[in-house]
């Protein structure tokens, strides 16, 4: 039994002593191992460290030619990006005139006091010509003057509301 154990211990060895100078040859031969490489020659560059840039101008040199059965490969389009639409104004207006008309008129004033002036004279256009009529006595002086103005540039009147 003494034989059988020694005879497998020696094979054992062998093996890795073969595995261990092929792979160490294996490795000299890429260039892995400078201390076994050729004297005078360098190791290959892994990362392109050292090599020499391509002679002569890059747009002088011949396209390559296509494999026969092999496609061109074209680029991937983007997905289309979600536009979001633009708001209705119109609607906004008309949506906002019915809250207004269902408030009281002193209330109603200080709201459109502070209301953004751009948008104030279309709401007020898209209101019931009473209520309409009511918040222009309620608010000050100039600034029915003002918004009297603006409401005509958009041709609502109190007696004609579209």
């Amino acid at each position: 039994m003494a034989k059988k154990k020694k005879g497998g211990l020696v094979i054992v060895i062998v093996a890795v002593v073969v595995l261990a100078i092929g792979g160490a040859g294996a490795m000299a031969a890429m260039g892995k191992l400078p201390f076994l490489a050729k004297k005078g020659t360098t190791p290959p560059s892994t990362y392109g460290e050292g090599k020499e840039p391509p002679k002569g101008d890059l747009a002088t040199k011949k396209p390559e030619e296509k494999v026969a059965g092999k496609e061109e490969e074209k680029p991937k389009k983007a997905p289309p990006v979600a536009v979001a639409p633009a708001p209705d104004v119109e609607k906004g207006a008309k949506k906002l005139a019915s809250v207004w008309n269902n408030m009281e008129v002193a209330q109603l004033a200080r709201v459109a006091k502070e209301y953004p002036e751009d948008g104030l004279p279309l709401v007020v256009s898209r209101m019931d010509p009473e209520k309409a009529s009511e918040l222009l006595a309620a608010l000050d002086p100039k600034f029915a003057a003002k918004l009297s103005g603006e409401l005509y540039k958009l041709g609502a009147r109190p007696d004609k509301v579209e």
